[in-house]
């Protein structure tokens, strides 16, 4: 009943508040245009296993990002899921050569359920649908890494302690044996200090994940 109502909201809104041009033009960019269009990101601090795509201080990365957090838009999603595909592909290519890296099974990172109550769908989800859709040998798997705190805002936080403390201990495995010696790539929408990312791998990683990598939209 609730989903229903928000799709309701979000109709009415489209009809009362036509949508910005911009996010008309992104709808009806291709992959290749949008990647072209958009400042890519810089990776310096998160790691070497952790791969964003885009520069979230470019208008078209954030209003796209927005789009799909806040209004479940699925030709963006389908878009952006895409360009994830094939960033995933090539970066897959490099470490099954030198890694071993083959197989591996794709957790979006959850929501809390109060979170994923209020917001009707976890974004990520949607978007490693997208991806599994459109790759070969990556396999997504669901409510295996769940959210058992209603963590605040990372941005709420000035200090990267604060940041640590707000997430230690948020991450549950609920299924151990299915990812137990397996290789994980992590899906997040935006990564800023790369804490929560950081957090998830170690919760994987200490129940006994082979070897963890995360690709994120933006940084």
């Amino acid at each position: 009943m609730e989903k229903t109502l928000k799709k309701l909201l979000c109709s009415l809104l489209d009809f009362i508040l036509p949508k910005k041009e911009q996010i008309k033009y992104l709808e009806l960019l291709t992959q290749d245009e949008f990647y072209e269009k958009t400042a890519k990101a810089d990776r310096l601090g998160l790691g070497r296993q952790t791969f964003p795509i885009f520069d979230y201080r470019d208008s078209l990365v954030k209003n796209a990002i927005w789009e799909i957090k806040y209004r479940k838009n699925e030709k963006i999603i389908k878009l952006i899921g895409k360009i994830l595909s094939d960033e995933l592909t090539a970066i897959l290519g490099d470490l099954s050569l030198f890694s071993n890296f083959n197989y591996p099974i794709l957790i979006p990172i959850p929501l809390s359920k109060n979170r994923e109550r209020q917001r009707g769908f976890n974004q990520c989800e949607l978007i490693a649908k997208v991806i599994c859709k459109n790759s070969v040998g990556i396999f997504f798997e669901k409510d295996i890494l769940i959210k058992i705190k209603d963590t605040k805002p990372q941005t709420s936080f000035s200090d990267r302690k604060s940041r640590l403390e707000n997430l230690k201990d948020c991450f549950e495995i609920i299924d151990v044996q299915k990812i137990k010696n397996q290789n994980i790539i992590l899906l997040d929408d935006v990564t800023t200090t790369g804490a929560t990312l950081n957090e998830a791998k170690k919760c994987l990683l200490n129940s006994g994940a082979k070897k963890v990598i995360a690709i994120t939209i933006a940084h």
